[in-house]
């Protein structure tokens, strides 16, 4: 009962819950106490019957919205949002990833002063923990090879939301248009993107402020996770290649 709630109840949009709220209020106060006042004129008699009219119709009309329209709009959304929050999953923990070992600070142990002193100490020329495979041999990849790894893996699961941005909520939208335009690390892996193997590649990246937003950027997703498709867990994942 309690995750019915959750899914069915807590998913509709404030306002109208509040209008329902309202209008409950109000004919439980014209059934128990107003129609039990006599009315000086015959108007207010008229008057209050027109709003118990309209207040009952928008009940009404409030039930037939929740059964016909909200309820299957949400069984639908529960049949793809497994899908939607694995994606989401690896956008997230790619993105920890990318921050955690590039800084090489465990995640419990993020600070704005600890980014602020780790970042000074980046060389992104070095060995990083990733073995990319080649023609020629395998071989194993520098921080900036690592980095544009982990940010093509966050786009090509952000291309994938994107294609059933038709179940996803406004809130959730503007999480995954912040990916791509956010003022965080992630826009200077980008610029790296149209590189060729054995040129120079030129990046700011002792920039303090772009890591401690991507790091805050990460937990506001964290927190729109947990909210959002923690109550779809327990439920089958599908799979999508």
């Amino acid at each position: 009962m309690t995750r019915w709630f959750k899914t069915y109840v807590l998913s509709i949009r404030r306002d109208f819950l509040w209008l329902l709220f309202a209008d409950t209020v109000f004919l439980l106060i014209m059934e128990l106490v107003l129609k039990k006042i006599p009315a000086p004129y015959t108007i207010f008699v008229r008057i209050g019957d027109l709003f118990v009219t309209l207040g009952v119709s928008f009940f009404a009309s409030f039930v037939f919205y929740f059964v016909q329209v909200h309820m299957h709009k949400i069984k639908e959304k529960e049949k793809v949002y497994p899908s939607i929050a694995q994606l989401f999953r690896f956008i997230i923990n790619a993105e920890w990833d990318l921050l955690t070992n590039l800084l090489g600070i465990k995640k419990g142990e993020i600070s704005d002063d600890k980014i602020k002193e780790k970042v000074q100490e980046l060389d992104l020329y070095t060995e990083a923990p990733l073995v990319i495979g080649r023609p020629d041999g395998d071989h194993k990849a520098n921080w900036i090879e690592y980095c544009i790894y982990h940010v093509r893996t966050i786009d090509r699961n952000w291309d994938m939301m994107m294609n059933m941005s038709a179940y996803l909520d406004s809130e959730c939208m503007n999480l995954l248009i912040r990916i791509q335009n956010s003022d965080t690390f992630l826009i200077n892996v980008r610029r790296l993107f149209p590189m060729c193997n054995g040129n120079p590649h030129f990046i700011n990246y002792k920039v303090p402020m772009t890591f401690i937003n991507f790091w805050h950027f990460i937990e506001e997703q964290e927190a729109y996770y947990d909210r959002e498709f923690n109550r779809y867990f327990g439920r089958n994942w599908a799979i999508i290649d």
